[in-house]
């Protein structure tokens, strides 16, 4: 959601976001809505959904073929979006905490289930933290850049963060694990109860 103290210009902004979007390749990305309103609104003013499947196509036979991509397109992205939104640091402080409370829900849930699935959760973990990791380099890189910019870098690292800590919850509660265990009967004594 994208609020300032006019609407967001649409034309302005969706360029930007989705060749944003693209330098992160994130491979799980595959769609995007982005909404732009009015800060006095409750309702957005403008919608725009972005299948990034055909997009990323594009941008990786552009990468490919040595085509030059743009180089300044964190500065312009942080400059339009310093020009057209307000308390950028708030949406940030709020999306950090959300991002925070997902990660030790996620953690919780995580931990409660290596027992039983330690490779699964692991291996989703990695992915988890390597996506956090990233978003917490691109948001330093910003901050040296100026506190206008960083503040924005920031809202925009931990949506991804939070968007990747939501596809990992969502994952793990596709992916139930029945914590049920019975030992198997050849590890019982002579028929009775007990462990041997």
């Amino acid at each position: 959601m994208l609020v300032g103290a006019e609407i967001p210009d649409r034309q302005t902004v969706v360029p930007l976001l989705l060749e944003g979007l693209l330098t992160l390749e994130i491979s799980d990305l595959t769609q995007v809505n982005i909404y732009g309103r009015d800060r006095c609104d409750e309702i957005p003013d403008w919608h725009q959904k972005l299948n990034l499947t055909e997009h990323k196509k594009v941008y990786l036979s552009k990468k490919k073929s040595g085509k030059k991509l743009p180089k300044s397109f964190f500065n312009q992205l942080l400059k339009n979006v310093a020009e057209t939104t307000e308390n950028v640091g708030d949406v940030a402080s709020v999306t950090g905490k959300i991002m925070l409370e997902r990660v030790a829900d996620a953690a919780e849930v995580a931990g409660s289930a290596a027992n039983q699935a330690g490779q699964t959760v692991a291996g989703k973990a990695k992915e988890l933290g390597e996506v956090v990791g990233d978003a917490a380099n691109q948001a330093g890189k910003v901050v040296a850049g100026g506190a206008k910019n960083a503040s924005a870098a920031a809202k925009g690292a931990a949506v991804q963060a939070t968007k990747k800590v939501g596809s990992a919850i969502d994952w793990i509660g596709d992916n139930p694990i029945s914590l049920d265990y019975s030992p198997p009967s050849a590890l019982l004594k002579g028929g009775d109860s007990q462990v041997v």
